[in-house]
């Protein structure tokens, strides 16, 4: 019996992929994370609040995305989330294709089981977290740059390839490509027959330009003003360093669940078709099992490698997280309903990326070896390709679509917060703290709270955050608060300009406490009212709880 013929069309797949995987990113035009820095500054057209954010972290290209949606806003009108959606759209899209290249040209994945990959690509449980003004969006740009420069330095002519080591180049303000690109250099030349190798320039070229452009943002062009020692890696003498080294890798292998279907199919296809082993080999005799496995293993360990270096790494899902321990632990722990949970606050999984492109071609590579079993063979192994792809697919949007949901959700609460705020006058100048009754999986940090406060009265005049009503999350706010505002002097306008504090005074040392109950919202709140009739949404409830401040109005009586 072989499977209905639209379950078997890559390209049914891929659409139904990008339909559910990415297109719920254009349900909202408002922002989270320091995303709403880039939103509010954008809008107001301050150039150097952007500079201040973009500039001084070496993130170049994200600021030059933003001249450019600024660019077209002014020729057309076009609205600036829009721009950055489609951005986004386009930019996903490309990297599924040279994903799909890339597995084709370097591990021999035949091109019936290559066309599912944009599918896989499209539906992995990250995208959520690509909002539209954040500088992620200079990430996912780099991931496109490299893959694609990586391809047209090993096209043909040398003009072609010039401009592929610019593209590579450029796309190195990513600083995990570096060694990305490398690791995929080096795989490729270990599985390329010797006859076939190309000359050591090449080469040679992506190995010069790699390090140049490191040591230059490590040396000359390092992050500076507030980013002064941004990423800076963990010392490997203190054994501190190696603990973390050992916890970043575990989340890194979380995610690695992801491939269970594909492996199960291949495991099955080995053990049933057993007999077409021999076939295998004539039909593909370069593709031994370990050198590919080993290459995929090197090119994983380049991808996840320079985070877990820094301290830097988020799991698909948690395990056994203990409400008392660290402020992560008690976000994801808030969202658990089960021993095992994903917690979808974060936005952490943006450091998945690269390893993303490894997961894909490794699936690919997987199924790849079964479909060459199933040519000389019965429809039972193409059956076998097809529905473990399948499963593959729907596993990623088993784990993405709660995420977006997660994210619709947040934003949409965070909107009956504005309405709630808008209706009172408005909070007494200085810091704020607004917990929220409910256990949230998330926190708000001082630019984040700073900008609903700017939404509900278009003033900057507090160092704000809203959180869960924790005792860690309020140690950890009230620390985020006293960090922001220690700054001395000669830092504060940035400071004031990247928290969205422009009209703060720093003298003002008093505290304002409320309290925060969020309302339950139906599905239509979230996926339609909140972007297109928010006066709509039933209102959050606000309390006053505490002032150390001049009465403002009496602080709502």
């Amino acid at each position: 019996m072989t499977l209905p013929g639209f379950f078997q069309s890559a390209r049914l797949w891929t659409l139904l992929a990008f339909t559910f995987g990415l297109l719920p990113l254009g349900l909202t035009s408002t922002e989270m994370w320091d995303g709403v820095v880039g939103m509010q500054a954008l809008q107001a057209q301050d150039w150097p609040t952007l500079k201040a954010w973009l500039l001084d972290s070496n993130w170049y290209l994200t600021y030059g995305i933003f001249l450019m949606a600024d660019a077209v806003h002014s020729l057309i009108g076009l609205p600036y989330w829009v721009f950055f959606k489609v951005w986004i759209l386009l930019i996903i899209a490309g990297i599924a294709s040279e994903v799909r290249r890339l597995a084709t040209q370097v591990f021999d994945v035949p091109e019936p089981v290559a066309a599912w990959l944009p599918a896989l690509v499209f539906s992995f449980p990250l995208w959520y977290v690509f909002f539209s003004y954040t500088p992620m969006l200079g990430h996912l740009t780099c991931v496109l740059l490299a893959l694609t420069g990586y391809r047209l330095v090993h096209a043909g002519n040398k003009a072609v390839a010039g401009v592929g080591l610019v593209l590579v180049s450029i796309s190195f303000q990513l600083a995990s490509n570096c060694a990305f690109i490398l690791a995929i250099e080096t795989a490729r030349w270990a599985l390329s027959p010797h006859k076939n190798r190309w000359s050591y320039s090449r080469s040679a070229v992506l190995l010069l330009a790699s390090v140049m452009v490191f040591s230059a943002t490590r040396l000359v062009w390092v992050p500076h003003g507030t980013y002064v020692g941004y990423n800076q890696f963990l010392n490997p003498l203190a054994l501190s360093s190696w603990l973390a080294y050992a916890k970043y890798s575990v989340f890194f292998g979380t995610w690695l669940v992801l491939l269970a279907p594909v492996l199960a199919g291949f495991l099955y296809a080995r053990q049933a078709f057993a007999d077409n082993q021999d076939a295998l080999l004539r039909a593909l005799p370069q593709t031994a099992l370990w050198p590919k496995a080993a290459a995929l293993v090197w090119i994983a360990l380049a991808a996840c490698g320079p985070y877990i270096v820094v301290g830097l790494g988020n799991p698909l899902f948690t395990a056994g997280l203990s409400s008392s321990s660290s402020v992560s632990a008690v976000l994801a722990s808030n969202a658990a309903s089960l021993p095992v949970s994903v917690w979808y606050g974060g936005w952490g999984s943006r450091h998945a990326l690269l390893f993303m492109v490894v997961m894909v071609i490794a699936a690919g590579w997987l199924m790849g070896r079964v479909y060459c079993v199933a040519k000389p063979a019965s429809a039972a192994n193409l059956r076998c390709v097809h529905i473990s792809l399948i499963a593959a697919i729907c596993l990623n949007l088993a784990f993405c679509l709660p995420g977006h949901w997660a994210k619709l959700e947040r934003l949409a609460k965070e909107s009956t917060v504005v309405a709630a705020l808008a209706v009172k006058p408005p909070l007494p100048s200085g810091q704020v703290e607004l917990l929220l009754e409910q256990r949230e999986d998330y926190l708000n940090s001082v630019y984040e709270t700073n900008h609903l406060l700017y939404r509900a009265y278009q003033a900057m005049r507090w160092t704000a955050v809203m959180l869960p009503d924790h005792p860690a999350l309020r140690a950890w706010g009230n620390e985020h608060r006293q960090l922001t505002l220690a700054q001395p002097p000669t830092m504060r306008e940035k400071v004031a300009r990247l928290n969205l504090m422009g009209d703060y005074d720093w003298r003002n040392p008093c505290l304002t406490v409320a309290k925060v109950k969020l309302p339950e919202l139906s599905v239509s709140d979230v996926l339609w009212r909140a972007e297109h009739a928010p006066q709509s949404l039933p209102s959050a409830q606000l309390i006053p709880i505490s002032s150390t401040c001049a009465a403002a109005d009496t602080f709502w009586r």
